[in-house]
């Protein structure tokens, strides 16, 4: 079983190597999906006051943010604004969840898996959070770095219309959202 375990924990450090098209605060490189992950875990732990929701579990709301991108040291990195491309690498993701959770120790194997199955679906509370916060974390990056740091054009209803889960999450992080939203869009 410990050697499944450093099995998937090594496998983890491909993560890292995953880019993203948020730079990093000072703009010297691209973020990666690990930190990506950390950060939107970090992101609903310190704003989870703002959501009203009761009965929500936010420990698996955490966990589901720090695995949910782990697919993608299969199936790469697809931008949120690129439907065609989303929809194009779904049977990856989902080979990619079942190889490399299938790494670890069933029981671990099956936890992750169904959380990871859960994010995708966002149907119930925890998902629905943990895909906001998902979406949160590279506005408030976007405005921290100031720069456009993509060739993709993206409009500020394109941004409005992805990250709306959040005005039925916390309207008042909707609110705020907004604001950044318009505060990013001179940086475009």
């Amino acid at each position: 079983m410990f050697e499944q375990s450093l099995c998937f924990i090594e496998e983890l450090e491909k993560l890292k190597k995953i880019e993203r098209m948020n730079l990093v605060l000072g703009g010297e490189r691209r973020e990666n999906s690990a930190e990506h992950s950390w950060h939107s875990a970090m992101t609903l732990w310190v704003l989870k006051r703002y959501i009203p929701w009761e009965d929500v579990d936010y420990d698996k709301v955490i966990r589901m943010l720090l695995i949910h991108d782990i697919v993608e040291i299969d199936a790469g990195d697809v931008s949120l604004y690129d439907d065609a491309g989303r929809l194009a690498v779904q049977s990856a993701e989902q080979k990619g969840a079942e190889r490399i959770f299938g790494l670890l120790p069933e029981e671990e194997g099956k936890e992750m898996l169904a959380l990871w199955e859960e994010f995708e679906a966002c149907e119930t509370k925890e998902a629905k959070v943990a895909r906001a916060m998902d979406g949160f974390q590279p506005v408030v990056n976007y405005l921290l770095v100031k720069k456009r740091h993509h060739d993709v054009v993206v409009t500020k209803e394109q941004v409005m219309e992805k990250k709306a889960l959040l005005k039925e999450v916390s309207p008042f992080l909707w609110e705020k959202l907004k604001t950044m939203i318009e505060e990013s869009a001179a940086y475009v």
